[in-house]
C-alpha cells in the first residue's frame, strides 16, 4: 500500500523487515524488487527480482519484465534478450511481452 501511495522509503523499510521475517516469501522479495526500481536502486532490485525468477512455480510474464526493465536500466543488453526471449517463449500472449516487442520499457 505504502508504494502505490508513492511512500517508496516507507515501502522499502516496511518490504526490508518483512523480507527479514520471511526471506522465502516470493511476494514480499517482488514487492521489495519493484519499489527499488521506483528508486531507481537496480542493482538491489537485480537481487530481489532474480531469486524470485528462480523458482518455477513462481516467475510469471510479471516477474519476467520487471527483470527485464531492470537490466535495460543497468544496460544489459545481453540480459534484456535472454530475459525477453524467455517471456516470449513462455508468456507470448501476455501484456508483458506485447511491450517487450515494442521495447516500451520505461511505460
Amino acid at each position: 500500500c505504502q508504494g502505490l501511495a508513492g511512500q517508496l522509503p516507507q515501502a522499502e523499510a516496511t518490504l526490508l523487515r518483512a523480507y527479514e521475517q520471511e526471506p522465502g516469501n516470493p511476494s514480499v522479495a517482488l514487492n521489495l524488487a519493484d519499489v527499488l526500481y521506483k528508486r531507481g536502486e537496480f542493482e538491489r532490485a537485480r537481487f530481489y527480482v532474480r531469486r524470485v525468477n528462480l523458482l518455477p512455480n513462481v516467475v510469471n510474464a510479471q516477474t519476467l519484465w520487471l527483470a527485464m526493465r531492470i537490466e535495460h536500466r543497468l544496460g544489459n543488453a545481453r540480459g534484456v534478450k535472454e530475459l525477453g526471449e524467455d517471456l516470449l517463449q513462455r508468456f507470448g500472449d501476455s501484456r508483458e511481452a506485447r511491450a517487450f516487442n515494442r521495447e516500451a520499457f520505461d511505460e
